[in-house]
Parts: C-alpha cells; structure tokens; sequence
C-alpha cells in the first residue's frame, strides 16, 4: 500500500488533549480517533476534534479499541459533517510492531485516508509523530 504525502494541522489544544489522554491512561496504552476536514488540493489535513476510545485489553503492551466506543465516535463524526482522519496511540516500544502498521486493533470502518499517529511513550510532547 502506497501513501500519499500530506500536511497534518493538529490546533495546539487537541495536541495537549492527546498526550493528556495518553497520560490519564497509564500505565496501559491509550487509543484514540482525530477527526476534521481533508483538502485534496492542498494535501492538508485539520484535525478539529479528538475522540479519545476505550482499549478493551486494558494493557500496557497492547490496544484494541472498544467497539461501541468507536460507534459513538464514528456516529458524532458523521453527525458534524467531520472526516475520520487519523488513529493514534500511545505505546511504551521504541519501534512500531507489526500490529501497528497492519491497524488490526481498530476494528469497524477503515479506509485507506486514516493515517495513525503514535503519542511516543518515552519522550513527552515532541513524542507525535506521523507514521
């Protein structure tokens, strides 16, 4: 599967929403949605919401969002006109496991615009990185 390249705006505030997110979950991993607008002529993504979901496994080594959490994000996204744009995760590992790039832990829709995005366990707000 091929990518495209794109410019990922993410509003300061829903960044430290995130890493709060990823935080108030420890010492388990953390599983969220981002959500916005997509400009195919510009390549740019905004990011305008965070939906942050349950991991199921409760685990600090693994995540599988929750189901009927991703259902009410997914409803809330619809519901405001939003795109899903991007999955992120925290995750302790320095490196992306297989998991991590298949996206097997989010069950439901899935296309090939959702991009994930890891919140680096090991460092601190410079921790997002796109992948």
């Amino acid at each position: 599967m091929s990518s495209t390249p794109f410019r990922l705006l993410l509003p300061r505030q829903i960044h430290i929403d995130m890493l709060d997110h990823a935080r108030s979950e420890l010492p388990n991993e953390c599983c969220g949605l981002l959500a916005g607008s997509a400009d195919l002529d510009t390549g740019t993504k905004r990011i305008e919401r965070l939906y942050p979901l349950i991991n199921e496994l409760a685990s600090p080594i693994a995540y599988r969002s929750e189901p009927r959490s991703i259902l009410a994000a997914s409803k809330d996204i619809d519901r405001r006109g939003l795109a899903w744009l991007a999955v992120y995760h925290r995750t302790r590992r320095r490196r992306r496991s297989e998991r991590d790039r298949s996206g097997e832990q989010l069950p439901g829709r899935r296309d090939d615009s959702g991009d994930r995005l890891v919140v680096d366990g090991t460092t601190d707000a410079e921790g997002v990185a796109a992948v």
